[in-house]
């Protein structure tokens, strides 16, 4: 599951219309571990510095079961830390998710070299989280394995509905941020008909960057408002562009906009 809580907008559309790529994710559901078996918070957890290769459906979902694999191979998924997860926070509801991007975001940080500008450059997608099945949490496992992908674009789910933002299937492990990103790193957009989502640019895209992302600070409330100011300001002549912005992975009270202009 995703939780990046990160909103890209379309500013010429329609007044109040507008597309959220992602969001906080749903709450678990499942068992909460009783008190006999606090004695395994661990259990089940994957081995840090493995990664997944699973569907795209699989990555969307709140638990797997699937085996890892040497980052080597081709995968979705990174796992670059694992942490236990405190009893009086659980794994479901706000609580849970606040502690895992307090937890999780500052180590995508120190892996990527950069939890702002630097970051918003690139295609790299943290905040993907998979926490125990409910079957590890009856037996007292309370972890959550915190993940990181590059952005694949509109990908189908299989299941007949419209496509939503996906991940790569790439080799290798996760790089730092810093320099020259290469194509299958850098951030652009992809859009079709009314759907929009993060992508690399060796990839289909629709919309580039434009110039460099800008750091801001302030509350939650004024940040799509001065995204959009930015960016009108910067693109200067009508056309359809597109602006997003990210909360900083170190620094919440900071935030990234960067704004993009078809290709």
């Amino acid at each position: 599951m995703h939780t990046s809580p990160s909103r890209r907008r379309l500013p010429r559309a329609v007044a109040g219309a507008a597309t959220l790529i992602s969001l906080l994710g749903a709450g678990l559901s499942g068992p909460v571990a009783p008190a006999s078996a606090a004695a395994a918070p661990l259990l089940g957890a994957p081995e840090v510095g493995r990664c997944y290769q699973i569907t795209q459906a699989e990555a969307d979902a709140r638990s797997t079961t699937a085996p890892t694999v040497d980052c080597a191979e081709e995968h979705r998924l990174q796992i670059f830390a694992v942490v236990e997860v405190p009893a009086r926070i659980g794994l479901k509801g706000k609580a849970f998710y606040d502690y895992a991007a307090r937890t999780c975001n500052p180590l995508a940080s120190d892996l990527l070299g950069d939890g702002g500008v630097a970051f918003r450059r690139s295609a790299y997608e943290p905040g993907w989280l998979f926490v125990p099945t409910r079957e590890q949490q009856a037996e007292g496992a309370r972890w959550v394995a915190c993940m990181i992908g590059v952005a694949g674009g509109l990908q189908s789910r299989g299941d007949g509905g419209a496509p939503s933002q996906g991940l790569e299937e790439t080799r290798g492990t996760v790089g730092t941020v810093s320099g020259r990103l290469p194509r299958d790193r850098r951030l652009c957009i992809d859009r079709l008909g009314g759907a929009i989502a993060r992508t690399h640019c060796a990839r289909r895209h629709s919309h580039v960057m434009l110039g460099s992302p800008v750091s801001l600070q302030g509350p939650a409330r004024v940040r799509d408002e001065r995204a959009v100011e930015h960016c009108r300001a910067k693109v200067r002549r009508a056309q359809d562009w597109i602006w997003i912005w990210s909360t900083d992975l170190d620094d919440p009270r900071r935030f990234t906009v960067a704004c993009f202009v078809p290709r």
